[in-house]
Protein backbone atom coordinates (compact mmCIF):
# COMPACT_ATOMS: atom_id res chain seq x y z
CA UNK A 1 0.00 0.00 0.00
CA UNK A 2 1.77 3.10 0.96
CA UNK A 3 -0.39 4.74 -1.86
CA UNK A 4 -3.38 4.21 -0.86
CA UNK A 5 -5.57 4.49 2.02
CA UNK A 6 -6.81 1.11 3.77
CA UNK A 7 -10.69 2.15 2.75
CA UNK A 8 -9.45 2.07 -0.81
CA UNK A 9 -8.44 -1.34 -0.13
CA UNK A 10 -11.37 -2.49 1.31
CA UNK A 11 -13.67 -1.17 -1.17
CA UNK A 12 -11.44 -3.01 -4.05
CA UNK A 13 -12.07 -6.17 -1.66
CA UNK A 14 -15.60 -5.97 -1.55
CA UNK A 15 -15.91 -5.10 -5.36
CA UNK A 16 -13.28 -8.56 -6.14
CA UNK A 17 -15.63 -10.58 -3.84
CA UNK A 18 -18.43 -9.48 -5.56
CA UNK A 19 -18.41 -11.71 -8.81
CA UNK A 20 -17.92 -15.03 -6.60
CA UNK A 21 -20.35 -14.31 -4.64
CA UNK A 22 -23.21 -13.80 -7.46
CA UNK A 23 -21.91 -17.10 -8.45
CA UNK A 24 -22.10 -18.82 -4.93
CA UNK A 25 -18.39 -19.12 -4.07
CA UNK A 26 -16.71 -17.13 -1.29
CA UNK A 27 -13.48 -15.91 -1.40
CA UNK A 28 -11.84 -17.06 2.43
CA UNK A 29 -9.77 -13.92 2.83
CA UNK A 30 -8.40 -10.80 1.69
CA UNK A 31 -4.76 -9.83 2.63
CA UNK A 32 -2.46 -6.88 2.29
CA UNK A 33 0.84 -5.36 2.94
CA UNK A 34 -0.45 -1.60 4.32
CA UNK A 35 3.62 -0.63 4.51
CA UNK A 36 5.47 0.64 1.48
CA UNK A 37 8.67 1.68 1.71
CA UNK A 38 8.66 3.96 -1.00
CA UNK A 39 5.09 4.84 -0.37
CA UNK A 40 3.49 8.58 -0.45
CA UNK A 41 1.38 8.16 3.13
CA UNK A 42 4.12 8.76 5.58
CA UNK A 43 1.73 6.44 8.27
CA UNK A 44 2.86 3.39 5.57
CA UNK A 45 6.24 4.72 4.55
CA UNK A 46 8.21 1.55 6.34
CA UNK A 47 9.38 -2.11 5.34
CA UNK A 48 6.99 -5.06 6.26
CA UNK A 49 7.28 -8.16 7.22
CA UNK A 50 4.36 -8.51 5.05
CA UNK A 51 5.18 -7.37 1.35
CA UNK A 52 6.43 -9.60 -0.86
CA UNK A 53 8.70 -11.53 -0.84
CA UNK A 54 8.79 -11.50 2.90
CA UNK A 55 6.76 -14.22 4.82
CA UNK A 56 4.74 -12.24 6.52
CA UNK A 57 1.21 -12.82 4.91
CA UNK A 58 1.93 -16.46 4.03
CA UNK A 59 2.16 -17.34 7.69
CA UNK A 60 -0.76 -15.22 8.49
CA UNK A 61 -2.56 -17.19 6.30
CA UNK A 62 -1.54 -20.44 7.17
CA UNK A 63 -2.17 -19.36 10.77
CA UNK A 64 -6.13 -18.74 9.80
CA UNK A 65 -6.07 -21.55 7.28
CA UNK A 66 -3.75 -24.67 8.89
CA UNK A 67 -3.11 -26.36 5.87
CA UNK A 68 -0.31 -28.78 4.28
CA UNK A 69 2.79 -25.78 3.61
CA UNK A 70 5.39 -28.80 2.89
CA UNK A 71 5.90 -28.07 -0.75
CA UNK A 72 4.01 -28.25 -4.33
CA UNK A 73 5.49 -25.49 -6.71
CA UNK A 74 5.89 -21.97 -6.33
CA UNK A 75 3.36 -19.25 -7.23
CA UNK A 76 6.35 -18.65 -10.15
CA UNK A 77 6.54 -22.03 -11.63
CA UNK A 78 2.64 -22.76 -10.99
CA UNK A 79 2.23 -19.96 -13.33
CA UNK A 80 4.85 -20.97 -15.99
CA UNK A 81 3.16 -24.05 -15.85
CA UNK A 82 0.29 -22.33 -17.22
CA UNK A 83 2.09 -20.83 -20.26
CA UNK A 84 2.48 -17.66 -18.55
CA UNK A 85 5.61 -15.15 -18.71
CA UNK A 86 7.84 -14.56 -15.76
CA UNK A 87 9.13 -11.19 -14.75
CA UNK A 88 11.29 -9.81 -11.79
CA UNK A 89 10.72 -5.97 -10.97
CA UNK A 90 7.35 -4.31 -10.33
CA UNK A 91 4.17 -5.33 -10.48
CA UNK A 92 3.01 -1.89 -11.69
CA UNK A 93 5.75 -1.77 -14.74
CA UNK A 94 4.26 -5.48 -16.44
CA UNK A 95 0.76 -4.82 -15.83
CA UNK A 96 0.61 -1.53 -17.32
CA UNK A 97 1.15 -2.43 -20.77
CA UNK A 98 -0.78 -4.89 -20.87
CA UNK A 99 -3.95 -2.91 -19.33
CA UNK A 100 -3.14 -0.24 -22.62
CA UNK A 101 -3.13 -3.28 -25.31
CA UNK A 102 -6.62 -4.84 -23.65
Amino acid sequence: MGFHEKTDIYRLHDWMAGEPEAQGARIGAFEYGPSHPYGCIERYLRVSERRMAQPGMTIDLLNKFPGDASGGPSTFEAAHAAGLPGRDGILRDFILPLLRNG
